[in-house]
């Protein structure tokens, strides 16, 4: 049965918000990262210790080894002997002012590190696998964008399982209930290979 009647759906400008217009927009950094270990299949990823434990996820999801690596006062890898056939970086981009850290990392590895650029939105693509985090620059319940060292040709289904209300609570003031439904929605995320929706 059609349904008619009702209410408008919230409305929002259309743009392509893409950073690059060929580079795959997905749900979240950690579906970004479970693609990108899907692709490259590595024996081990090294992990710096100072991460969001959320970025360990995606790993133990594809059954892949990890070990954490130091960092230094100026947030430089402490790496004890160098990477190995099939061993992958991943590399923060802490506070967005490490891009010089992270193309000397690429300069040395070339497409074996992986830029965690949730803290660096407008960072663009260094040329090795990378992914950002949208959620972590606006008020929208989804988005993460996904670099590659070569063209990608999947195509993702757009992600239907969104919830907005948090947002718009907290656009009208409705702070507490708002991050209660935030901490719910953050559960919420998954690894799915999803578009964003």
């Amino acid at each position: 049965m059609k349904k008619i009647g009702g209410f408008f759906e919230l409305e929002l400008p259309s743009s392509h918000c893409s950073p690059a217009k060929k580079t795959p927009a997905l749900t979240s950094g950690r579906s970004c990262l479970n693609f990108i270990l899907q692709q490259t299949r590595p024996k081990r990823v090294y992990v710096p210790f100072f991460s969001c434990p959320l970025l360990i996820e995606p790993l133990g999801h594809n059954k892949i080894e990890f070990s954490y690596y130091g960092i230094d006062e100026n947030l430089a890898p402490r790496l004890s002997e160098p990477l190995r056939a099939r061993e992958y970086l991943i590399y923060i981009n802490y506070f967005g002012i490490k891009r010089p850290a992270v193309d000397a990392l690429v300069a040395k590895f070339g497409d074996r590190v992986i830029v965690d650029n949730a803290q660096a939105f407008f960072e663009d693509n260094t040329g090795s696998w990378g992914f950002n985090s949208a959620r972590k620059f606006f008020g929208v319940p989804d988005g993460a964008f996904l670099y590659s060292p070569r063209k990608i040709k999947a195509r993702f289904k757009p992600n239907t399982d969104i919830r907005v209300d948090y947002l718009v609570n907290r656009l009208i003031g409705k702070q507490s209930l708002a991050y209660k439904q935030f901490l719910r929605a953050e559960r919420e995320v998954r690894l799915k290979l999803r578009g964003i929706s």
